[in-house]
C-alpha cells in the first residue's frame, strides 16, 4: 500500500510527463525533406528567379536587298510622319499620305539619269554607290478631290563606317492608275520620301529598329 508521499511524488511525476507530452504534441516538427511540414502542406525556400532573356537588338542588313526589304516595309509609316512635321497645322487638313511602297529593283542604271533641270546635279560616278529604285503610292488630299498618284524613286546609298547612308535621290511622278503621265526627273534629296529614309536609316544604325 502507497503512502502518501509516495502518492504525492507519482501525482507530480505524471503531471510532468503530461506537460511534456502535450508541449511536444503541439508543436509542429521542424524536419522534413523539403521543408517545415505543417499538416499536409509543405512550405519549401523561395527559389531565386532567372530573368528573362534580353531582346537581342536589331542589326542593320548589311546586304543591300536584306536593308531595302526592311525599309520598304517601315517607309509609309515614316514619310507619313515627316509629311506631318513639315505641314503647319492649318494645312494638316490638306497634307498628303503615302499608302504604299515596294517594287524594289536593283539592276543599276548609267550613273546619268536623264535631263536634269538647271541648277541640279546628277549623281557623282562612284563605285561603291549602291543604286536602288522604289516606288510609292500616294495620295494628295485638296479641298474638292483626293488624288492619288505614284512616284519612282532612284536611290543613291553608299556605305560607310557610321552604316548605311542616302547619298542622293530622282524621282519621276505619274498619275493612278493610268500611270500615262510621267514627270522628268528631279532632284529629290531634301523631299520627304528622301527625309524618311535618312531618318530610317538613322535608326538602323542605331539598331533601334523594331
Amino acid at each position: 500500500m502507497a503512502t502518501r508521499s509516495t502518492v504525492r511524488w507519482q501525482r507530480i511525476l505524471f503531471s510532468a510527463i503530461g506537460l511534456a507530452w502535450g508541449s511536444w504534441v503541439l508543436l509542429p516538427p521542424a524536419w522534413g525533406k523539403t521543408g517545415l511540414e505543417t499538416g499536409d502542406r509543405t512550405i519549401t525556400p523561395p527559389t531565386k528567379m532567372t530573368p528573362a532573356p534580353s531582346r537581342p537588338k536589331y542589326q542593320c542588313p548589311t546586304d543591300i536587298r536584306d536593308l531595302t526589304a526592311a525599309l520598304i516595309r517601315d517607309l509609309p509609316s515614316y514619310a507619313n510622319r515627316v509629311i506631318v512635321r513639315n505641314k503647319r497645322r492649318q494645312d494638316l487638313s490638306t497634307a498628303g499620305s503615302v499608302i504604299l511602297a515596294g517594287r524594289a529593283e536593283f539592276e543599276p542604271l548609267p550613273i546619268q539619269p536623264g535631263p536634269i533641270r538647271p541648277g541640279e546635279s546628277a549623281p557623282s560616278p562612284n563605285g561603291s554607290l549602291q543604286q536602288v529604285f522604289l516606288t510609292t503610292l500616294e495620295r494628295q488630299n485638296s479641298p474638292t478631290q483626293i488624288v492619288e498618284f505614284q512616284q519612282f524613286h532612284w536611290l543613291f546609298f553608299v556605305q560607310t563606317r557610321y552604316g548605311w547612308q542616302l547619298s542622293q535621290s530622282f524621282t519621276r511622278t505619274s498619275s493612278y492608275p493610268a500611270g500615262k503621265v510621267i514627270t522628268p526627273p528631279r532632284e529629290s534629296s531634301q523631299a520627304p520620301i528622301a527625309q524618311a529614309i535618312q531618318i530610317w536609316l538613322r535608326d538602323c544604325n542605331a539598331r533601334a529598329i523594331r
